[in-house]
């Protein structure tokens, strides 16, 4: 039959263009932690400090396109200097993708929306609103208990110091669901790759 490869013993070898890569290789994953660090200094430095970009907010992310017009030219050079370092284009989306994800969630999409709501019952309680009878309801283990910390979120702390022994518990908490969220959307995620 024409057309259809005879099985000969040897093996070929398959042009890079159609090898297929699997999972998340050793070199993305060590690239998208270091450019996630880098992010994290950058968004503190121009969110928090200068208050003057919310460069997390912007759609697509900026740290992330920033990562990808720096690994594209950069990503085929290192191939050429070090095999080892073999960043591919999957790597290269891999490493943008993570970003994306990641910078969103550590600023705007999650911290910077979770930390107020776990404490706003405490805080902003009074006879008019009955948030305190709201408060009553939530798990203890779910918001911090102590109103000092509580307050001192709000205002301040005396010499800036986070009190983080009364908010270990429910950052633990948070931490399992909104890992288990994560896990859980990318298994749906992985139903509908192909």
């Amino acid at each position: 039959m024409e057309g259809l490869p005879v099985e000969t013993g040897v093996e070929t070898a398959v042009p890079e263009a159609e090898q297929v890569q699997r999972g998340v290789t050793v070199s993305a994953f060590v690239i998208s932690v270091i450019l996630l660090v880098v992010s994290m200094i950058w968004l503190s430095a121009a969110e928090l400090v200068g208050k003057g970009a919310q460069i997390s907010e912007s759609v697509p992310v900026i740290p992330a396109m920033g990562a990808l017009l720096l690994l594209t030219p950069v990503a085929p050079l290192l191939r050429k200097l070090w095999r080892r370092i073999s960043i591919t284009q999957a790597d290269v989306m891999l490493v943008y993708v993570f970003l994306c994800i990641s910078v969103t969630c550590a600023s705007v999409g999650v911290v910077r929306l979770l930390l107020p709501s776990l404490t706003v019952t405490r805080y902003f309680a009074t006879p008019e609103n009955n948030f305190t009878t709201l408060s009553s309801y939530l798990p203890k283990w779910l918001i911090p208990q102590d109103d000092q910390a509580v307050r001192d979120m709000y205002e301040g702390a005396d010499g800036e110091v986070v009190p983080w022994g009364t908010w270990i518990e429910p950052l633990a908490w948070w931490s399992v669901f909104l890992i288990a969220t994560y896990a859980s959307m990318l298994g749906i995620m992985s139903l509908f790759r192909r």
